[in-house]
């Protein structure tokens, strides 16, 4: 295409392609110049003879040129060489708008392709995306789609699996935790694990009973989780285990196995173990597909530079290091980066203010046995907490049946939002009901 045309073509796909479009299409200007018929015919033959050899070393499928591009039309339709030439911008836009749909790089049918994975999806993305336009902020919409994960129980299946060379010599077993908090996802993962090994192997662990491991008859003992994110409710877990005299007293294993895990959840797991000295805790990293990057580049997650490696000291570092998932691409966001950063923190705050206050109420009522509503003080330092979703991860992957607590609350929630003098009843993306009640319909 020509190259004065360039940056208006790249801007363009940039807002409508998800990343990685760049593996499957690529672009290249040419510089439009005044040629006498020699020269014409010289730089006709260069050109043809190029995107034949492209195509005959199977770098590219199909060509589309701008028709004031010079080629020898006659030779490559000789040769069978798939091309389409097209005249005006507009034109190429349209083709290269078919192309990124095809190849599902294009954010609408990609966001659509992962949201039908779902088991709990509530509005479609257009609808979602509705909102968005209403309030003035439609491309930020667009882009938080463009990184929408949906693992699916299938997925999990395969990250479970426990390999022949793994078991060699060995007395397994296989564990999931019990876990009473709304939207927890264990009861997926049980059904996932007693389809896949012999009922009599499947442990359900009840960390709140001190003989939880006391029945365990295995030299390694895999333990399933869906996700391992902050990595939190783990070190909170990997606490209480140490604890219990038959892990103390015995040279038991406990290898963890993830559908999806984090650097931040891997690092606080990993460091814990190294500063306990217990080699037999292991924690796998999910297949790279499946891992995902929430520290900032460059950080050393071995923190090495701090001398105290308690859990309050290692969670506070890693906290300050966190780089919100959903904006870390450039080449989606640009400059505007920061305006969606606080239009989502903004939209979440107002989202997640009313879902904390029914939280505490419920603890109040499940722990003091006091069904009478009363008022609630949450605390702005809380709601900045989980206003881009859980300790600021930002994060857009989502399990079919469940919604980690770090995902963007306004994926999640509902309710009613004003910004900029524009007020809208939000509805989420997803709905679990577990942890948010029934859905409105």
């Amino acid at each position: 295409m020509k190259k004065c045309e360039f940056q208006r073509v790249l801007t363009q796909i940039n807002k409508d392609a998800v990343v990685g479009w760049q593996n499957t299409i690529d672009i290249q200007p040419f510089n439009e110049q005044k040629l006498n018929r020699s020269e014409f015919n010289k730089q006709r033959e260069i050109n043809t003879a190029d995107i034949i050899s492209k195509h005959d070393d199977e770098l590219f499928g199909n060509f589309i040129v701008q028709d004031c591009f010079p080629l020898d039309i006659a030779r490559l339709k000789s040769e069978d060489i798939p091309f389409k030439c097209v005249g005006s911008v507009k034109t190429l836009l349209h083709e290269i708008e078919e192309l990124l749909k095809n190849h599902n790089l294009h954010w609408r049918n990609y966001a659509i392709r992962e949201w039908d994975k779902s088991s709990i999806g509530h509005v479609s993305p257009d609808v979602w995306v509705q909102q968005f336009a209403e309030l003035g902020y439609v491309q930020v919409a667009k882009n938080l789609l463009k990184n929408l994960r949906v693992v699916t129980e299938s997925e999990l299946r395969e990250a479970f699996k426990t390999s022949e060379t793994e078991r060699i010599g060995l007395t397994v077993a296989h564990a999931f935790f019990h876990d009473d908090e709304p939207g927890s996802s264990s009861i997926a993962i049980q059904n996932v694990l007693q389809h896949m090994y012999p009922p009599e192997e499947v442990i359900k662990l009840n960390l709140e009973s001190s003989d939880c491991l006391a029945n365990v008859k295995a030299d390694v003992l895999f333990v399933y989780e869906d996700g391992l994110w902050s990595g939190v409710e783990l070190v909170k877990r990997l606490n209480t285990i140490c604890k219990i005299d038959h892990f103390h007293n015995s040279n038991l294993q406990l290898h963890f196995k993830y559908g999806a895990t984090s650097d931040v959840g891997l690092s606080a797991a990993r460091l814990f173990a190294k500063r306990e000295r217990l080699a037999r805790l292991q924690f796998r990293a999910a297949k790279p597909s499946h891992h995902f990057r929430f520290l900032k580049d460059g950080i050393d997650t071995r923190f090495e530079h701090i001398n105290n490696h308690n859990d309050d000291v290692i969670r506070k570092a890693l906290d300050k290091e966190i780089e919100p998932y959903a904006f870390q691409s450039v080449a989606i966001w640009g400059d505007e980066r920061e305006m969606a950063i606080s239009v989502c923190a903004e939209i979440g705050k107002q989202l997640v203010h009313p879902f904390l206050e029914r939280q505490k109420q419920a603890e109040i009522i499940t722990t003091e046995k006091d069904t009478h509503t009363k008022p609630i003080d949450i605390k702005d330092e809380n709601i900045a907490q989980w206003e881009l979703g859980a300790y600021s991860f930002a994060s857009t992957i989502v399990f079919a049946s469940s919604i980690p607590k770090p995902v963007l609350p306004l994926m999640w929630l509902n309710g009613p939002v004003n910004l900029d003098g524009k007020t809208t009843n939000w509805r989420p993306l997803f709905w679990d009901a577990r942890r948010t009640g029934q859905a409105d319909t």
